[in-house]
């Protein structure tokens, strides 16, 4: 690697505590770049390599590193998923992966998911260890498989492509964007029979950036050739519209917000037999709806309840419901998962953790267009974590329309990412025990910093 290409380098490995890393005084010897071990607080600093030190579990944020004391020997073995979830939310369209050699293919996977700007990964057949680099090929989001030695071009080729990292500040299309924009939706509305006209063109036009810097595509009309030309780049456009960022309990604080001032006074109120039934549109691959499916057994059982919970959980990206439906996970959910919880709706097998059957058969998962099809009806909860922030204002109010929430008790939108309000919203019917907060008011916001006001 040039050692001025402006770009920050973080080398993550699984190390235990006991290890004593010489990793950066190695890679010092084979670069002319700076190279130290990440501290806590240690800004990130350009032309600069750092490494992990061992025993501790390394992020970043607001542009300094971060240790954390890993409480258990399974946060160890999710380093990589960690911090690359970590930069995911810190750097968001600058952030790329890596992946090189390793002997485990359980941490990564879930990191590579999280990863916007492009992921790249050493040829198995090139690796010592191939069994890494192979279980983020399998995920099929992988935008280059490289061996080693030709990875230093193709990333500064890529990393400098005047597409591929945009202002993070979204300012207004000009109007030949505009109607490039509006040629590469109608193209993909033919191709696909798949509508984006309701995203967000902000949202639209950095996922084609992001492709136009992949091929090394100069300008929006060049691309819109290549797409008129060749089938696969539009379904690879299209795929990259639909990635959702998923993980079991994702903003643990907002979990048990919802928890504990919607869904345990929800169940409570209840019939001892009635149903509970709720809708997770937008599940991706079904980590969200299994954890809400959790809370929902876990408050039935406290209150002694026996009606069946139903969970419907949809989203319009086939692949992603066919991971949801096996109920299959990497064994680095453990870093989400608490020990009990696992242990009560997973079954360990192998290097991974299978769903247990009264939990899969507590969620029924669909292909659904929020925006097209009609909604589910008779529900209890509406949970929109995070489908709302890719759409446009007027369409986030349609899918909120009183044809859905006539249909149901609570409407959620929250998390930290959606646009709406700064977390969520929450729409309340009559069921709603009395003695709840939200009767005080039609509305309610949670956030993972404050509490429910």
């Amino acid at each position: 690697m040039p050692a001025d290409s402006g770009m920050v380098f973080v080398v993550v490995q699984h190390l235990e505590p006991s290890h004593e890393s010489r990793m950066a005084e190695i890679l010092a010897k084979n670069t002319t770049m700076k190279v130290v071990q990440a501290a806590d607080g240690m800004p990130v600093e350009p032309d600069t390599v750092f490494t992990n030190p061992p025993g501790r579990a390394l992020s970043i944020r607001d542009g300094r590193f971060v240790l954390d004391q890993p409480a258990e020997r399974r946060h160890v073995a999710a380093a990589i998923d960690h911090f690359l979830t970590s930069l995911a939310d810190e750097r968001g369209s600058k952030a790329i992966a890596i992946i090189l050699s390793g002997s485990s293919g359980l941490d990564g996977p879930r990191g590579v998911r999280a990863i916007r700007a492009g992921v790249m990964v050493q040829d198995p057949s090139t690796a010592q260890f191939p069994a890494m680099p192979q279980a983020a090929i399998d995920i099929a989001l992988v935008d280059y498989v490289l061996p080693p030695a030709q990875m230093p071009a193709v990333l500064v080729e890529f990393a400098q492509h005047p597409q591929l990292l945009p202002s993070d500040r979204e300012e207004p299309l000009s109007e030949s964007t505009a109607g490039h924009l509006e040629a590469i939706l109608k193209l993909m509305r033919t191709r696909t029979n798949s509508d984006y006209r309701h995203y967000k063109p902000a949202t639209v036009l950095r996922r084609i950036q992001r492709r136009m810097g992949l091929r090394q595509v100069g300008s929006m009309g060049e691309y819109i050739a290549l797409l008129q030309k060749d089938a696969h780049e539009v379904s690879l456009l299209a795929r990259d519209m639909l990635i959702g960022v998923s993980s079991f309990f994702r903003d643990a604080d907002a979990f048990e917000e919802l928890r504990t001032a919607v869904i345990v006074p929800l169940v409570q109120s209840k019939q001892d037999d009635a149903p509970l039934r709720v809708w997770v549109p937008g599940c991706a691959t079904g980590e969200e709806a299994y954890s809400i499916a959790m809370f929902l057994l876990e408050a039935r059982s406290a209150a002694g309840k026996t009606g069946p919970v139903q969970v419907f959980a949809t989203d319009v990206d086939e692949q992603a419901l066919e991971t949801a439906r096996s109920g299959v996970y990497p064994a680095s959910i453990a870093a989400d998962v608490p020990a009990r919880r696992l242990e009560a709706f997973f079954t360990k097998q192998g290097e991974a953790y299978r769903v247990e059957k009264h939990l899969r058969e507590a969620v029924v998962f669909s292909r659904h267009n929020l925006l097209a099809d009609p909604p589910f009806s008779r529900l209890d909860l509406v949970s929109c974590r995070n489908v709302l922030i890719y759409i446009e204002p007027a369409a986030q109010k349609r899918s909120r329309s009183r044809r859905i929430r006539r249909r149901a008790n609570i409407c959620t939108s929250w998390g930290t990412d959606n646009g709406i309000s700064r977390n969520c919203a929450v729409c309340c019917r009559t069921s709603y025990p009395r003695n709840s907060p939200s009767m005080t008011s039609a509305w309610i916001t949670f956030s993972s910093r404050s509490a429910v006001r």
